[in-house]
């Protein structure tokens, strides 16, 4: 026990120094400017993560996200997300975690904190097709802001194909956004993805996507097109 313990310590503690160095390094990308689209504000969104086992059913993972808009020129918003996952059975899984995100606004930048809970639902349609339904409840703590409760609900459809040696997988998704405020309440966003994942390596993954994102502003529905990348590491 003492043995997978330090091994589990060791592979954290290497995790986060890879977090660091590859996070550093997709924030200078990020600050890139890219091509600009005319109908909607363009974004680029990139993470890096990694996980580890604690036991048979058992996962820990972190990730950073960075996140550029105005047509990518401009970075605003860098999300780090700590995780511990179970395993309850192969249709079933749940997950807490702690998600904590910079976000900057009219120049100025501010915190939220938002702890997290999930449950994971697996379910086969037939010859390969699977459909897996992720409920997410989120509490936001807001620095400077009225604090307030979300509900997401992904519906993402899994393709049975795995294209060239890298296992490419595609998929589809869409998953609308529910929140509650004391004096403003309701659905205000809705994302369709449409993405990829695959094997790079040994214990190494990625996943590219297109992100529709539409955003409820009251009167009007702001648009926004977003291209996103990950890479992943296992130990």
């Amino acid at each position: 026990m003492q043995q997978y313990y330090n091994q589990t310590v060791t592979n954290l503690l290497k995790t986060m120094k890879l977090i660091k160095y590859l996070a550093l390094a997709f924030a200078g990308f990020a600050a890139l400017s890219l091509s600009a689209y005319d109908d909607g504000d363009f974004q680029t969104w990139l993470s890096v993560s990694a996980k580890t086992s604690l036991g048979e059913k058992s996962t820990l993972s972190l990730s950073q996200e960075f996140r550029s808009g105005d047509d990518s020129s401009e970075l605003y918003d860098v999300e780090t997300f700590l995780a511990v996952s179970y395993k309850v059975s192969d249709a079933f899984k749940v997950s807490y975690g702690h998600l904590h995100v910079e976000l900057k606004s009219a120049g100025d930048w501010n915190s939220i904190d938002t702890p997290t809970l999930d449950f994971i639902f697996n379910q086969p349609l037939g010859e390969g097709w699977k459909i897996e339904e992720r409920v997410r409840v989120e509490y936001h703590i807001v620095q400077n802001g009225e604090d307030y409760d979300r509900y997401r609900f992904r519906f993402k459809l899994k393709s049975p194909w795995k294209w060239t040696s890298m296992g490419i997988n595609p998929y589809v998704a869409i998953e609308p956004f529910y929140y509650n405020k004391d004096n403003n309440s309701g659905w205000n966003r809705v994302r369709i993805y449409v993405g990829a994942t695959m094997k790079i390596a040994d214990d190494v993954s990625g996943h590219v996507f297109y992100l529709r994102q539409r955003d409820d502003k009251g009167d009007w529905w702001r648009d926004y097109n977003i291209l996103g990348a990950s890479i992943g590491f296992s130990y």
